[in-house]
């Protein structure tokens, strides 16, 4: 017993210090961001955002690639089966707290197969109509939802994504069924929602504000207990008496699980000063999106609870890919 200990004890301490010299001459060669989207969205965005800032404060070249499929799930997974060196990362978007929930099975699990680094940026989740719409408040919604099941249609950037559960979530306290249109992402939504394709889209703030700037869309609530700043004439869900808790989107940096504790602190520390940049700080007040500076074990309890809720809601629903 005592030599079994020895050994286990020998190979941690050898582990460790392998561990520590790595992180010491890390990093020494290019490091990927692996996006989980498409070129265009916001998590692309904020991955070039951050981009320069992290090659001046890493000191060599970071490149961003996009592996979009399966709402980040194909990305994701990439990075967790990727070599925990520290030399790729995700960068993912709050669908990855969802997609454990819709999808009968998932290539990696969650919470154990990547780890949390740095939360780049939150947006408040809008409820939105067609300037010529006949609904012209949240009362008028709820006033629609109430008068037969499926009066009220509404559309969102995909089954199963944080927004439909959200609503979905909504309608059922409410005590109403509506129906929900799923789209092929953000850009296709708000199409049909200025086209009054869809009567009512649900979506993240950022990705509602210059529609909503432009006087194409209007804005009828903001999920929570309090108004977004930007929209102080807007009621929040609460105000109703409904959905108190707030629904954020957000977009973060995750790395396979065994990379270094002291590589995923520097790297926090990195984006964390890319973000602070003046184009940085720009670019996301352009897109009405805000960095919370939350610290790397606060993001990791923030994204344990945030996938445990959304599967929550979505059990609660019946929620599922494809419905």
């Amino acid at each position: 017993m005592n030599l079994r200990w020895y050994v286990r004890s020998l190979l941690l301490c050898v582990s460790l210090g392998m561990g520590a010299a790595h992180a010491a001459s890390w990093p020494s060669q290019p490091v990927r961001l692996v996006v989980g989207f498409p070129p265009g969205g916001m998590a692309d965005l904020l991955a070039r955002v951050v981009q320069p800032g992290l090659e001046k404060e890493l000191g060599v070249p970071v490149v961003v690639e996009n592996r979009g499929g399966a709402q980040g799930v194909i990305g994701a997974n990439a990075v967790a089966k990727a070599q925990p060196d520290g030399y790729t990362f995700a960068v993912v978007a709050d669908s990855y707290a969802t997609s454990p929930a819709i999808l009968e099975s998932m290539p990696f699990d969650a919470l154990k197969d990547l780890t949390a680094v740095g939360l780049l940026a939150t947006s408040p989740t809008v409820i939105s109509t067609a300037k010529g719409s006949d609904i012209k408040s949240f009362e008028d919604l709820l006033a629609l939802a109430r008068k037969a099941p499926g009066a009220l249609q509404y559309g969102s950037y995909g089954t199963g994504s944080l927004v439909h559960l959200a609503m979905a979530s909504l309608a059922r306290e409410a005590g109403v069924e509506a129906m929900h249109i799923p789209y092929k992402g953000g850009g296709p939504l708000m199409m049909a929602a200025i086209g009054g394709e869809v009567p009512v889209a649900i979506s993240s703030y950022a990705l509602a504000s210059q529609p909503v700037a432009n006087g194409q869309l209007r804005p009828l609530a903001v999920f929570g207990s309090e108004r977004f700043d930007r929209l102080p004439d807007v009621p929040a869900t609460g105000e109703q008496g409904l959905s108190k808790t707030a629904v954020n989107a957000w977009y973060a940096v995750l790395a396979p699980a065994a990379v270094p504790a002291e590589v995923l602190d520097r790297m926090h520390d990195a984006i964390a000063k890319a973000l602070q940049t003046d184009s940085a700080k720009e670019t996301l007040d352009r897109q009405a999106l805000k960095n919370p500076g939350m610290s790397r074990a606060d993001f990791e309890a923030f994204l344990h609870e945030e996938v445990e809720r959304w599967s929550r809601v979505a059990r609660e629903n019946g929620v599922k890919a494809g419905g």
